[in-house]
């Protein structure tokens, strides 16, 4: 029998580090959010020479700024024109350059594009996006939502699931228990996503938020049947065991299962990983690096927490 409940100290202490290093990413360098969380326009151009971000970046913030303020000031165009703001360039994993400024004019546009051509030479459209701040205001708090109304809903599935629990363990706590484990997964995903944004140019958009969805889901069925069997053993616990004993023999029933039905599933996800369009790549990565750590969580980090925690307060 594996010893992971005796030696849960070292798993909890790893999960700790990952989580705490993960935080300090995500509140210092921040996550690269997409147009679809940052009012503003968005422009990916695929350039057909090799161009010099920071070139490109001076050449927007100064020349182009101050040419669309001087155009301004005739009277045919009074206002026609928008501030690009201090835009943004970042090159992309495919070789696109992405350009964020302030929201544009359809007049701002197409000077800016007339003027990155003459000064950078030919290129080709990828996306451009203009989002608005109401938009953008409104989708960042429905993903917030979301993920809220997914934990709580979570807590209280699995609080009346096991409601009939033995041994006086309350069963508000196999939900809250669950609820660290998923946080755990997510932060860890968004701590990576972090460093990817940050040296890869990552964005986090409306597919890295469904993504987390799936994780959330993935990583409870995974714990819930850990717990499912802890509650199941109980039932016929001895005298002379502990619930850290029935907890290391639950664990050990089941790791096999979690570690089986991760791995298949993640066959699949790097199928899609290679094999898979471009546009699906950070999606699919996201979803292998969650279940990753939601298969690992459910094992080292959920069991180990609740026989803690039975521990203390039994």
């Amino acid at each position: 029998m594996l010893p992971i409940i005796k030696n849960s100290k070292i798993w909890l202490t790893f999960s700790a580090s990952l989580v705490l290093a993960s935080l300090v990413f995500i509140f210092t360098i921040g996550l690269n959010l997409s147009a679809d969380f940052v009012p503003g326009t968005m422009m990916k151009l695929s350039f057909a020479k090799q161009i010099d971000n920071v070139a490109l970046t001076e050449f927007m913030s100064k020349d182009i700024n101050m040419q669309l303020v001087e155009l301004n000031k005739t009277t045919e165009s009074a206002g026609e024109y928008s501030d690009l703001g201090e835009p943004q360039v970042r090159t992309l994993s495919n070789g696109i350059t992405a350009i964020r400024t302030l929201r544009q004019s359809d007049a701002t546009q197409n000077y800016v594009l007339q003027s990155l051509q003459d000064k950078f030479g030919a290129y080709e459209i990828s996306e451009i996006r203009n989002i608005s701040p109401t938009f953008a205001q409104t989708f960042m708090y429905r993903a917030y939502v979301a993920i809220l109304v997914a934990i709580v809903a979570i807590i209280a599935y699995i609080a009346y699931a096991f409601r009939h629990v033995p041994r006086h363990v309350e069963a508000w706590k196999f939900g809250a228990i669950a609820v660290v484990a998923l946080i755990h997964d997510v932060t860890i995903t968004s701590g990576i996503f972090v460093l990817l944004g940050y040296f890869l140019g990552v964005e986090i958009d409306a597919l890295f938020i469904t993504a987390l969805m799936t994780i959330l889901g993935y990583s409870v069925n995974d714990t819930i049947v850990v717990f499912d069997r802890i509650r199941e053993n109980l039932k016929n616990i001895r005298r002379d065991e502990s619930f850290a004993d029935v907890a290391e023999l639950s664990v050990n029933q089941t790791i096999g299962r979690s570690i089986n039905t991760s791995f298949s599933t993640l066959i699949t996800l790097f199928a899609l990983l290679i094999l898979g369009p471009e546009s699906i790549r950070w999606f699919v990565l996201a979803l292998v690096i969650g279940i990753s750590f939601g298969t690992y969580s459910s094992i080292f980090v959920a069991a180990p927490l609740l026989t803690l925690w039975q521990k203390k307060y039994r």
